[in-house]
């Protein structure tokens, strides 16, 4: 009896030394699939990207070809790479076997411009600041506010705050109703909203403005089917508008 045991136990034994070896060698078999040039990086799947071309997101993700899509490629990283720069809103990136990244991006969108020391920073509808520039960009430009910092990937940092926030609000109003301003200037008192530069404008505050954008558009366009081009529109409260040539 006491043999049997023995040679029992010594069975089982043999039983999980050989499981433990097979598991070993599945792992290590699983390892060296994994590691093969079948899963090198040989192309990416790109989408949501209007500022950068594909070349320019994968540069700046890092991740490169011929690298093992296991091994050789930190995702982690990559994303923030790629939220690293103040264009880039959301990342997000996977693995797509057996060679493919796919990198899908959300940009932030130019949307206006602000006279800055440095420059002409170049802003989205937040006021983030997504670049500096030295030539003034086909957008609106706002000027007449004290700046205090303009740095990428931060907000434009302005003194009163509310009045660039505001000048912000305008033209996101008047784009919902498809009108634009060329240029705004703003002071304390008023802000001279412009619908061509240095010839046609319109003149308030900037709450003024904003409550009555539609009833400036319809004044335009009745100006400008009198070939009326020029001049000032006073805006007041309570909807006033009057125009001086």
């Amino acid at each position: 009896m006491a043999e049997t045991k023995t040679r029992k136990k010594k069975r089982r034994k043999k039983n999980y030394l050989l499981r433990i070896i097979l598991f070993l060698a599945f792992v290590a078999g699983v390892y060296f699939l994994m590691s093969s040039s079948l899963f090198y990086v040989e192309s990416f799947e790109i989408t949501g990207n209007d500022h950068f071309t594909d070349s320019m997101a994968t540069d700046i993700c890092g991740i490169k070809t011929g690298k093992n899509i296991f091994f050789e490629t930190d995702l982690k990283t990559a994303r923030y790479n790629l939220l690293s720069s103040p264009y880039v809103r959301v990342a997000k990136i996977k693995r797509k076997l057996p060679k493919t990244i796919v990198i899908e991006i959300e940009e932030r969108e130019e949307f206006a411009a602000a006279k800055v020391p440095q420059g002409i920073a170049i802003v989205d509808k937040d006021g983030l600041v997504l670049r500096i520039s030295d030539a003034e960009p086909y957008l609106p430009l706002i000027s007449g506010m004290q700046v205090i910092s303009a740095e990428p990937g931060k907000p434009l940092e302005t003194e009163p705050s509310y009045l660039f926030s505001k000048s912000l609000d305008l033209l996101e109003e008047a784009s919902v109703i498809d009108f634009y301003f060329e240029r705004i200037d703003i002071s304390m008192s008023s802000v001279k909203a412009y619908i061509y530069y240095d010839q046609y404008l319109c003149e308030g505050t900037l709450d003024n403005l904003i409550a009555s954008l539609s009833s400036i558009k319809v004044m335009v366009a009745s100006q400008y089917s009198q070939d009326i081009s020029h001049g000032t529109i006073y805006v007041g409260s309570n909807g006033y508008l009057s125009y001086a040539p």
